[in-house]
């Protein structure tokens, strides 16, 4: 080959292999055989593939230099084309105006399938900066002419490009249609990189359609076709931004914020671009997870770093979380500042100006929001209209703020019915959603898109002081997720390997510990992976996507509490509320400001901990006794000295927000009497759903000891004595597989092994068997399970608490998939004091017992004892679950 032949083999690979490209053009440059044509496009080619890997200073000069060199030896046509390359890094690089005077020069001097595609490539700057509707136009004003070239490679990355403009004007139809075509042509060329950009573009669609499942599904392709490609950061680095984005709208938000963390540190590493819009989403996740000067910080960061850029529009989006972070932060200080209002909407028309229009309408409902809170309805009226509008179109995010929007616009037209209908509306559209999603992690996270709108609705119902409607509106954004059907993961075969690869890296890892010698790092990198490949797995399972309906029959819980006293705590604005059903009675009481009971909380817990460390080491436990005493009784006075509770009556309890964590047996008006803890007072209400098989049982019980645990297989088998035929699994024999079988086709189940909740991700908080751990995905690929589930084991109750009251951990998998109760401490416990716990439970359950009065007699016998550790084990364990009048069926 010539040297101009080797300069334009160079130029041609440059996106399939810059790194090569690169050495190919400096050989070129280097010999001194080279006449200037050849050295026109060797340049040319290395400014090219210097943009590719990331260089764009670099790519710049060699750029200009290219274009310098056409110039000199009269090559209009050259310089042109090498204008339109020029663009794109000058761009990048903040000489803005340049990089548009570059595009206009080559658009003014070439003509035909040339200046279609310089046209395109003003198209994908002005998308770079934001400016949406204006790079659309020109992608479309590009398209016949790259098509009338038959140039089929310039048509599908054309089309890539167009999709990315139509998604965010919201145009899915025609983003969905582009990306296929462009596949089809990427694959049909044998084009790799264009068909990841493909597969990229297409995750990012559904994303932002509110489509997590799919969104995630190609992103993963994409992630795997980038990797094989030379130098896959920058592309890498894109792509990250993209998936933290779902995340953040999935709310997963430590998720996100980690992953935006560490884009940041990687882009500012390796010198690419983008670090911007990851400090952008770094400020959302920081926002999302309440750390609000993060937020700030890094929103500042990314808008100045923007508008010195000349992206301004960006610079909008990025000032615009700022401002809501400052706006929560002022939220318990009074009215916000006039200038908030006012910043607020010049950044909703900025973004509206240039085709952000979800944003904008996402700025306009924070307007309204304003406007209202200080005392400005004629505000609010103007700048709500344009969200109201997007309640029947876009994500279930979207459609979600737009009935928010519509109900805070007919609260400032005075229309409190039409508020409330269009609230209950509105959180019709997230309960679809939730039920849309296959895993509970992100139906539980889902619920966040309906806090707003349920805030909003128990804010009215407080105001009105009716207790029914009060509790209607509590009940009607609280543990939804757990009223869904399961979406049955066991016939996913890959998760199901993936699960036994999983535990068989954790207890190699343990082999490894007892071992003396720690967790191999390469153990320990290997769960890791596998961790990571069984939540992703799981994120892509399906449900059905149809609203849910209300569940709360309120006069069946009139009835039930002639029985049993219901009592309902609610937080909003900090403050927190109790609904009280007793003797058909309903009435609402105020407990004040729910920040002091969180602290008492704190307290007790403190003093527990303090009180069982002596005990169980035999050391005087005055002091702590009567730390422990004097702090459950405070928490006793604030959450039921002002409620009249009758003596003796057994009490259901809904708690809120962080007073989940709470060991209620500890407090002595429960203490006192059988208690219930349910999700809701719906779930609590709920009529068995007849998952447990009917047909004759070889056995009644599931009695399981897990390795490891002291005294843990003579607990199984002094209970077996009580359980004539039962199912006792114990040493190797009590596995994974072999202990969900058996609570098939058992009414109970008693689980004596070592327990772990995962608050970084409770999917894999665990029961600890033979062959490793038995976590929340195993529970839910269980089709029937036990009415009753009994779980010694150290902090087996322990449960993640999300926006709406949605609960993630064992327990909350269990009562989810049907588990009428389920008896198990919230703290850490000694593990031979559980074992007298346990066998004296299930003597008052073989006597016929309900399972609440079965942990209230049995509490009550360890409390009289008159050892302490005894009294600390009997206030650990809690009984969760629904109203359940029978027995657990095993009785001798």
């Amino acid at each position: 080959m010539t040297l101009i032949e080797d300069a334009q083999h160079a130029l041609d690979s440059v996106q399939d292999n810059p790194t090569r490209a690169l050495i190919e053009a400096r050989q070129v440059l280097g010999s001194s055989l080279a006449e200037p044509e050849a050295r026109v496009v060797a340049q040319w080619a290395v400014g090219r593939a210097e943009q590719e890997l990331g260089h764009a200073e670099d790519a710049c000069a060699a750029l200009e230099a290219a274009a310098c060199a056409a110039r000199e030896s009269g090559d209009v046509e050259t310089e042109a084309r090498i204008a339109v390359s020029l663009s794109w890094p000058l761009v990048t690089i903040g000489r803005t105006s340049e990089g548009f005077a570059a595009l206009r020069l080559a658009t003014d001097r070439l003509v035909g399938a040339e200046q279609a595609r310089a046209i395109a490539q003003r198209g994908l700057l002005q998308l770079h900066i934001g400016r949406i509707d204006a790079a659309f136009a020109s992608f479309n004003e590009a398209l016949p002419g790259v098509r009338a070239s038959g140039d089929r490679l310039d048509e599908a990355r054309l089309l890539i490009n167009r999709a990315a403009a139509g998604t965010t004007l919201g145009n899915a139809r025609q983003a969905e249609a582009d990306l296929i075509r462009a596949a089809g042509l990427a694959n049909e060329l044998g084009q790799q990189l264009l068909l990841a950009g493909a597969e990229h573009n297409l995750g990012y669609l559904y994303g932002r359609l509110g489509d997590v499942p799919d969104a995630l599904h190609h992103f993963d392709q994409a992630a795997r076709a980038y990797s094989a490609l030379d130098n896959p950061h920058r592309l890498l680095h894109v792509l990250g931004n993209d998936r933290c984005e779902v995340l953040l709208d999935a709310g997963l938000t430590a998720e996100a914020r980690a992953l935006a963390s560490q884009i940041v540190a990687s882009i500012e590493r390796d010198g690419d671009a983008g670090v911007d819009e990851a400090r952008l989403l770094l400020a959302r996740a920081c926002l999302a997870g309440d750390d609000l000067s993060g937020a700030i910080d890094a929103a500042e960061a990314a808008a100045s770093s923007f508008a010195t850029a000349g992206r301004t529009t960006w610079a909008a989006l990025a000032r615009y979380v700022g401002i809501q972070a400052e706006m929560r932060r002022r939220q318990d200080a009074g009215r916000p500042p006039a200038r908030m209002l006012a910043d607020t909407q010049r950044l909703a028309h900025r973004l509206e100006a240039e085709g952000w229009r979800v944003e904008a309408a996402h700025v306009r409902t924070f307007c309204g929001r304003l406007a209202l809170a200080l005392d400005r309805p004629d505000v609010a009226r103007a700048e709500l209209p344009a969200m109201s509008e997007l309640r029947h179109r876009g994500t279930a995010e979207l459609r979600s703020q737009a009935w928010h929007a519509t109900a805070l616009l007919r609260l400032a037209e005075g229309d409190r019915g039409g508020a409330r209908r269009a609230i209950r509306r509105g959180l019709a559209v997230v309960d679809a959603h939730q039920a849309g999603l296959g895993a509970s992690e992100l139906r539980a996270r889902a619920a966040a898109y309906g806090t707003e709108l349920a805030r909003l609705g128990l804010r009215l119902a407080i105001a009105d002081g009716r207790a029914a409607d009060v509790l209607t509106w509590a009940e009607r954004h609280r543990a939804r997720s757990m009223w869904l059907p399961a979406v049955r993961p066991s016939a996913d075969s890959e998760l199901a390997a993936t699960l036994v690869e999983l535990r068989d890296a954790i207890t190699r890892q343990r082999e490894e510990i007892l071992g003396g010698g720690g967790g191999a790092p390469r153990t320990e990198a290997r769960i890791a992976r596998l961790e990571h490949a069984v939540q992703q797995r799981s994120r892509l399972a399906r449900g059905e996507a149809t609203a849910t309906t209300d569940h709360l029959d309120l006069p069946g819980l009139r009835t039930a509490s002639r029985r049993v006293t219901i009592v309902e705590l609610l937080t909003i604005e900090g403050m927190l509320h109790a609904v009280v059903l007793a003797n058909g009675r309903m009435h609402l009481h105020g407990l004040g400001r729910i920040e002091p009971i969180i602290e008492e909380k704190e307290h007790l817990l403190s003093a527990m901990r303090r009180f069982l460390a002596r005990a169980v080491r035999g050391f005087d436990v005055t002091a702590p006794k009567r730390a422990y005493d004097a702090a459950a009784r405070r928490v006793d006075h604030a959450l039921f000295d002002g409620l009249g509770l009758e003596p003796d009556v057994p009490v259901a309890l809904v708690p809120s927000g962080a007073l989940h964590g709470l060991p209620w047996s500890a407090i002595p008006t429960l203490a006192a009497r059988p208690t219930v803890v349910a999700p809701s007072a719906a779930l609590w209400q709920r009529p068995d759903p007849g998952l447990r098989p009917r047909r004759r049982r070889r056995s009644r019980a599931l009695l399981a000891a897990g390795p490891g645990l002291p005294g843990a297989e003579d607990e199984v088998k002094a209970l077996a004595v009580g359980y004539p035929g039962s199912t006792v699994l114990t040493g190797e024999a009590a596995t994974t597989a072999a202990v969900l079988e058996a609570m098939l086709h058992n009414d109970v189940a008693h689980l004596a092994a070592h327990g772990t909740f995962r608050a970084d991700n409770p999917g894999f908080s665990a029961i600890g068997l033979a062959d490793g751990p038995l976590t929340v995905y195993d529970l839910e690929s269980l089709d029937s399970t036990p009415r009753l589930v009994v779980m010694p084991a150290c902090s087996a109750a322990a449960l993640g608490v999300h926006a709406g009251d949605e609960l993630l951990g064992t327990t909350a998998a269990l009562l989810s998939r049907g588990v009428r109760s389920v008896v198990a401490p919230v703290l850490p416990v000694p593990d031979l004091a559980t074992a007298r716990y346990s066998l004296r439970l299930h003597e008052w359950l073989r006597a016929g017992d309900r399972v609440d009065v079965a942990v209230h007699r049995t509490g009550k016998m360890l409390r009289e004892s008159g050892d302490p550790t005894d009294r600390l084990v009997a206030d650990a364990f809690v009984c969760f679950g629904s109203d359940d009048p029978q027995t657990a069926d095993v009785s001798a």
